[in-house]
Formats: structure tokens, C-alpha cells, sequence
């Protein structure tokens, strides 16, 4: 029997070569294949799940809690969390520019309470009133232009009671009872000349609480005099006062309400004030109780500095004295010495 032996040919090797070539390849895809799914999974790497967290641009998932950091365990699993895009805004016109704000500015000085001069008199002919007016314009603009000179007290519900020329025997003591009677207590501006003639009256006012002050030595008009003669005016009364008293008076009218700036001068000095009104009761010329009493009634205001005298014509200032305080009172006024609506002392010596 003849035995068939192979005997390859070369076309033969070629394609069995190929076939192996083939197996080679499949055997190292599967390895590679088996590889790439080893790398994939955590666990094989031996490590646990960390906490991702998002940019710091990306919104949380839904259903996470405000604040909460998103967990890898809430998303798909071998997936990274999209990012969300950036917000972008929609093209507008330029938000218009906010004009500059001024910066707050001091609110403005509020005006001086500075009032009319008040009170009229029936008994004036029309000259004398018309220069009385004309006086009252005047010294309402100087008083705002020098602040040592006082028309009033300030815008609060007090006033004060003041009464010039004397003292004197008769109208006086009749005034000094009433305010007595009443708690009351006024000021006092007295001629220097009288003082040294009355003295029982000046101390018994200072005694009972009242201010004793200063209204020239001889009732003078002091604008007129030369500097010597108006300093010895001022001086003579101080000194007047100051025996009997035991103080020197801070506050001065002057007769007429006539003053200047050689006045002011003289006067000069620590709390030194010229005081003058702005309610005149007229009482020198009315000589009648009730129209004096009207006066006050009719045109009193807050901070009222009111105009009276005590001399030996003037007894019907006493008269009408007693309705003038009631009427205050029953309209709600404090009835105040100067130094107390004014906020200035009376003296520049203490009591001793």
C-alpha cells in the first residue's frame, strides 16, 4: 500500500501563516479589551467613592438641599456631571447713570427772635407817634446788628416784667405789695440819683427777690454826653447800688432807649448787656388803668420784655398792674426776672 505523505506547497504556508497571524491578533484584542474594563471599575483599584464636587459655576442637581455638596452617588455611574454653562445676559442699552447726590449740607442758622417793638397810645399826637415808629424801625435793625443790645427774650412762653425811673415813694410800694401778693417777681432799672434818696425801697426790692439795675444817674440822654460824662453816669449808679446791695448791676437801659456805639463802649465788659423792650405799655402817656392793661393783652408774645415805670405820675401802672399779671397767667406765661428769660447773669459780684 502506498503511503500518501504531505508535502506542503508554498501557498500552503502562506495562508497557514495568515491563520496564525489571526489567532495572535484576536487572543491580544481580547487581553486589551479585558484591560481597559479592569481600569474601569473602583473597586479594582482598591479605592472607595469620593464626594465630587461641582464647579463652582455649576448648578446643584435637583432635589439636593440648599447648600448641600452634590455626591458622586447621585449621578450615573462611570459619568462626569456636565458642566452648565456660564449665565450670559441678553444685550441691553447701558443702565442709566444715577445723577450725583449732593453731599447733606448744614441746615441754615434758623433767624433771630428778635420782635416788633408793640403798644400804642391814643394820647400821641400824630408827629410823636410817627417818630416813635420811626425809632422802633431803627433800633429793631441796630439790635440785630449788635448782640449786646436786647430787644426780647427768646420763643419760649415766659415773660418778663420791668419797670424804670424810680424808685419813688408813691407808685412804688403800691407796686412792690402787688408783686408781692401775686409770687411775682420783676426788674427794676433804676436813676442813680433817686437810689441815693430812696434807699429803703431799692433794698426792700432786692430783698423781696426783684433785680436791681441800671437806667443812668440823671436820667440822661447818653449818646449826647462826651466820653467822661457818660462813664460817670454808668459808674455813679453801679456805685449807688453797690452800697446798698452789696452788687454791681450787669444790665443797663438806657433812658429813651437811646443808645450808640460810645454807649455800647462804656458799657462794655463780662456779661454786660443793654437791655430795652419790645412791648411799651405807654403808661406815661395813657394815665388811665385800662388801656394800659389792653396794651398787654391785646399784643403780648412769647418772650416779651414789657415796658412799665414806677414815678409819682404813673399811679395808674399800679392800677392796672393787678389784671395785666392775671391775664398772663390765665394765657400760660411764666412771669420771670431778666437774668432768668435771658440766660445772663444780673451781677458781676456775688453776694458776700
Amino acid at each position: 500500500m502506498t503511503q500518501l505523505k504531505y508535502k506542503p506547497t508554498r501557498s500552503r504556508c502562506l495562508l497557514h501563516n495568515a491563520y496564525i497571524l489571526m489567532g495572535l491578533c484576536m487572543c491580544l484584542l481580547l487581553v486589551s479589551c479585558s484591560t481597559r474594563q479592569d481600569e474601569a471599575s473602583p473597586a479594582a483599584a482598591g479605592e472607595g467613592l469620593t464626594t465630587a464636587q461641582p464647579p463652582a459655576h455649576t448648578a446643584p442637581p435637583s432635589g439636593s438641599l440648599p447648600g448641600s455638596p452634590v455626591q458622586s452617588a447621585d449621578l450615573p455611574a462611570a459619568e462626569t456631571p456636565p458642566a452648565a454653562p456660564l449665565p450670559t445676559l441678553a444685550p441691553s442699552a447701558a443702565a442709566p447713570v444715577p445723577p450725583p447726590v449732593a453731599p447733606p449740607s448744614a441746615s441754615p442758622a434758623a433767624a433771630p427772635y428778635t420782635l416788633d417793638i408793640l403798644g400804642t397810645s391814643e394820647k400821641l399826637n400824630k408827629a410823636a407817634w410817627q417818630r416813635m415808629l420811626q425809632w422802633r424801625s431803627n433800633i429793631k435793625q441796630y439790635v440785630r446788628k449788635h448782640p449786646s443790645v436786647v430787644l426780647n427774650g427768646p420763643d419760649r412762653k415766659a415773660v418778663a416784667l420791668t419797670f424804670d425811673d424810680g424808685p419813688d415813694s408813691e407808685t412804688m410800694p403800691q407796686v412792690l405789695k402787688i408783686l408781692k401778693d401775686k409770687g411775682v417777681t420783676a426788674s427794676f432799672f433804676f436813676v442813680g440819683s433817686r437810689v441815693a434818696q430812696q434807699p429803703e425801697l431799692v433794698k426792700q426790692a432786692y430783698d423781696e427777690g426783684h433785680l436791681v439795675l441800671n437806667h443812668s444817674y440823671t436820667h440822661a440822654e447818653l449818646p449826647k454826653l462826651s466820653s467822661g460824662q457818660l462813664r460817670e453816669e454808668l459808674d455813679k449808679t453801679d456805685e449807688a447800688i453797690e452800697r446798698i446791695i452789696g452788687r454791681r448791676p450787669v444790665l443797663l437801659r438806657p433812658p429813651y432807649g437811646e443808645t450808640n456805639a460810645a454807649v455800647e463802649q462804656a458799657w462794655s465788659g463780662e456779661d454786660r448787656k443793654l437791655v430795652l423792650w419790645s412791648l411799651d405799655t405807654l403808661d406815661w402817656s395813657l394815665k388811665e388803668s385800662k388801656p394800659i392793661e389792653k396794651n398787654v393783652a391785646d399784643y403780648v408774645r412769647n418772650g416779651e420784655i414789657i415796658l412799665m415805670h414806677t414815678t409819682e405820675e404813673t399811679g395808674e401802672t399800679a392800677a392796672a398792674l393787678p389784671a395785666i399779671i392775671d391775664g398772663l397767667l390765665e394765657k400760660g406765661f411764666r412771669i420771670v426776672g431778666l437774668d432768668e428769660l435771658l440766660d445772663t447773669p444780673a451781677y458781676s459780684q456775688p453776694i458776700e
